[in-house]
């Protein structure tokens, strides 16, 4: 395989792993994987009685943990510097 073909390889593979999560969670952009937040109105007080915090953290974490079992999976990796987690906005290239 040549340069040419590289990254589209590597797109077509992470949407491959990730196709159970792909558009709700996550939309892959190469090798960088942006995770959905709640939606504003999800934010309200209830909360999950087993852990004690509000349902729609609860929902985020297991949403995140689906993404990152469905990696492991797959063999694949997360680099722990270069991620950021409980971050208010980001910055997403082209948007």
């Amino acid at each position: 395989m040549g340069g040419t073909n590289s990254v589209g390889h590597v797109v077509t593979a992470v949407n491959e792993v990730l196709r159970d999560h792909v558009p709700k969670v996550t939309i892959p952009f190469i090798d960088d994987l942006p995770m959905r937040g709640p939606r504003v109105e999800e934010c309200n007080h209830t909360v999950d009685k087993a852990t004690e915090a509000r349902k729609f953290v609860v929902n985020h974490v297991n949403a995140v943990e689906g993404v990152h079992s469905s990696l492991e999976r797959a063999g694949l990796t997360l680099s722990g510097v270069k991620s950021s987690f409980g971050m208010s906005e980001v910055l997403v290239v082209g948007f």
